[in-house]
């Protein structure tokens, strides 16, 4: 499996993402204020298009941003509980033996319904 590194890594693009999808949404907001404060929802007052303009752009930038902070997010979590080795091989010797903390999945078809069930230990 892959070190942990890798996970390590998709968790602070995940926050740096997060953090600034977060900063862009509150600017966003704040046109969105300002937009209001100044009639535009009610009628076309002077400088409305610029301002309604500029906040499309905005929230185009929030959205996109949101998903690449999400697909981002989920990769790090299929890595973390898929993908990554989070402990060394039996003791050094060479042999892999058994990995108590490899993930394991389990699913089962019965005539009354579906299961599913994940267990990862560490």
């Amino acid at each position: 499996g892959l070190p942990p590194t890798f996970v390590w890594i998709g968790l602070g693009a995940t926050v740096l993402l997060g953090g600034v999808t977060a900063a862009v949404a509150i600017d966003t907001n704040d046109i969105h204020s300002k937009f209001t404060k100044d009639g535009c929802n009610q009628l076309a007052a002077a400088g409305c298009s610029d301002t309604a303009k500029k906040g499309k752009d905005e929230q185009t930038i929030t959205y996109v941003l949101g998903g690449a902070t999400a697909a981002v997010g989920i990769t790090t979590a299929v890595i973390a509980l898929a993908f990554t080795r989070w402990s060394s091989s039996n003791g050094g010797n060479g042999s892999h033996g058994s990995n108590d903390s490899a993930p394991r999945v389990s699913a089962g078809v019965t005539p009354h319904g579906a299961s599913a069930s994940f267990a990862l230990d560490f």
